[in-house]
């Protein structure tokens, strides 16, 4: 069957498409259906030229169900920021059906005003991600040269630092607007596991601490102890290579 699609439309297939994936990923519940919806389905459900309020997208957590999330995309002039309005509006949505996470897909950012609402709603405890639709087009982490990345648990994350007695200052860094962090929703605090490779060194892991600056905030007591910590160590900390 061949399928007529305008670009926009398709580029909105794709990005839906990435969000399935992206929840799965992050341990929500997503049926097969979704996750092999191909564009012939897109068109069928939305038809060619989609309302962007038919896109909205609500799951739940595989693992508690009472931890849901809303994937929207605001309707603004695909030539201006979203607005202050658009904003508050899903913030009184998210709060009657007791949503505390949302992630916000836009075409061109959102204003000054949107972000100062933003930032209300998270006196609310709520949640916001925000994703340009550019970002989404393309899953980052289905690339063959992507490496694989995963967060610990908090248990997990004191485990490591127990296991090889450092403190979590003295952990590497990565940014939670680094985009892969960005996609599996990493959080200020939390560890990020990656699965790397090598042609001299094969397969091996390597651990970051989800930081939101470049700036490493040491203390002064933890510079000291990072100087007397053997360089053996923090290799075999880092990178999980054991020595004798």
């Amino acid at each position: 069957m061949e399928i007529s699609m305008d670009i926009r439309s398709y580029r909105l297939y794709k990005v839906r498409k990435t969000l399935m994936e992206l929840l799965y990923d992050r341990g929500f519940q997503i049926s097969e259906f979704d996750l092999t919806f191909t564009a012939e389905d897109f068109i069928n459900r939305f038809s060619s030229y989609p309302s962007l309020s038919d896109l909205t997208i609500f799951a739940r957590r595989k693992d508690n169900e009472e931890d849901s999330i809303q994937c929207v995309f605001p309707y603004s002039d695909p030539e201006k920021k979203v607005g202050v309005e658009a904003i508050r509006k899903l913030i009184f949505t998210l709060t009657n059906e007791n949503v505390k996470r949302s992630i916000i897909v836009v075409e061109n950012g959102i204003s000054p005003g949107a972000k100062q609402a933003i930032e209300k709603g998270k006196e609310l405890n709520l949640i916001f991600e925000v994703f340009l639709l550019d970002e989404l087009v393309v899953n980052i982490t289905r690339h063959r040269r992507a490496y694989k990345h995963s967060v610990l648990t908090s248990q997990e994350k004191l485990d490591l630092l127990k296991r090889h007695k450092l403190k979590e200052s003295q952990l590497p860094r990565i940014l939670t607007s680094d985009p892969m962090a960005k996609y599996l929703g990493v959080t200020k605090g939390q560890v990020v596991k990656i699965h790397r490779k090598s042609e001299t060194a094969g397969s091996y892991v390597t651990y970051r601490l989800a930081v939101n600056t470049r700036t490493l905030d040491f203390k002064k007591e933890d510079a000291q102890c990072v100087e007397l910590i053997p360089i053996k160590r923090i290799i075999s900390a880092l990178y999980e290579i054991k020595f004798p």
